[in-house]
């Protein structure tokens, strides 16, 4: 069979594809790439009630696309409610004979997973014919935590964000933030740190945060640390806002407590930049000290002191972003279409 032959027996399922988040950029990226796509969503970017309507008519869709010839289940979930939502629609689809995958997404799944019970998880996961997940580590957890033995490792999709020819280095260093405003994602401690520095980073540092969340919490933090002046904020940053803003930027830095393994980090490496991140998910398997710093979440002397390494060395930026370069082509359209090739193959022919 030909890959699009074989992508043609494939259904799948996740949020609404043209939403916010990783997963929903992951989804973008398969339907722009892949030889053939064909997706139902299960819920809307308008909340949980509005959800309920998509849900429905992916619920009745199910049996006419298995009639029309999709063999696979391939549901892409995060935690929470987005994990039972996804159970049960793959508890539906093995009814009408599809075989499912469970493609873990969830930054705090492990969490979830444990107040939920270990073993109810592993009946769940038990029934798939697949469990993909994002990175080795994770793979140890599913196999040792959970005891399922039918893992896949599969890279997240990335591309460069766009063409717009990359700065070059100028005297004020330029950061990037892209993610949810809140704990999780480490923005507080990053301000914080900033504060803590202005008196000496001011001129040398400049931070840009694209993304939404507790935006009241973070003007408040922003004022009363008395860094408007290092500090911009774009907003949700998509298409050519996107590129603009990698393309601008030096460095990437997401110091976060829970991950999967973010989009905005592949993004970053993809345009050649260092980044500063934790040891957190599968972040530790793409950075290291060939193209940048990990710090343990929380630890805002740490952080500092990785800006402080950049400040002392602007070379080491080209260096590591090298590293990022040199790193990323796994990540690339064609190896994730073949990596998923084989994923397909190994339960078709089942």
């Amino acid at each position: 069979m030909t890959d699009k032959e074989i992508f043609d027996q494939v259904l799948t399922i996740g949020p609404d594809i043209d939403d916010q988040g990783g997963m929903a950029s992951v989804l973008q990226l398969y339907r722009r790439e892949l030889p053939a796509f064909h997706y139902l969503r299960s819920n809307s970017r308008h909340g949980t009630i509005a959800g309920l309507f998509p849900l429905a008519v992916l619920m009745c869709r199910l049996p006419f696309a298995r009639l029309q010839g999709r063999r696979i289940l391939h549901v892409h979930t995060a935690d929470g409610k987005s994990f039972i939502r996804k159970s049960w629609i793959m508890a539906w689809g093995r009814l009408w004979g599809y075989k499912t995958i469970y493609h873990c997404h969830g930054a705090e799944t492990k969490q979830y997973f444990a107040r939920r019970g270990n073993h109810k998880i592993k009946r769940i996961l038990d029934k798939c014919a697949a469990t993909i997940v994002l990175s080795q580590s994770w793979k140890d957890y599913f196999t040792r935590t959970i005891g399922i033995d039918h893992i896949h490792v599969l890279n997240n999709i990335v591309t460069p964000t766009g063409s717009a020819p990359k700065k070059a280095l100028g005297n004020t260093i330029q950061f990037l933030f892209m993610g949810a405003i809140g704990d999780r994602k480490g923005i507080f401690d990053l301000l914080g740190t900033i504060a803590e520095n202005a008196n000496r980073w001011r001129g040398l540092i400049h931070l840009t945060v694209g993304g939404d969340g507790e935006m009241d919490r973070y003007n408040k933090a922003i004022s009363q640390y008395g860094i408007a002046d290092m500090v911009t904020y774009i907003g949700w940053a998509t298409g050519d806002k996107k590129d603009r803003a990698f393309k601008n930027s030096d460095i990437a830095i997401l110091p976060s407590y829970n991950e999967g393994l973010p989009i905005f980090i592949l993004e970053a490496m993809a345009n050649g930049m260092p980044v500063i991140s934790t040891p957190v998910g599968g972040i530790a398997e793409v950075v290291d000290n060939t193209n940048g710093f990990l710090v343990e979440p929380g630890d805002k002397q740490a952080i500092a002191h990785a800006i402080d390494a950049y400040v002392a060395d602007p070379e080491l930026i080209i260096r590591h972003g090298s590293g990022s370069s040199a790193k990323i082509a796994p990540f690339f359209p064609a190896s994730v279409q073949a990596g998923l090739v084989a994923i397909y193959k190994s339960i078709l022919n089942k």
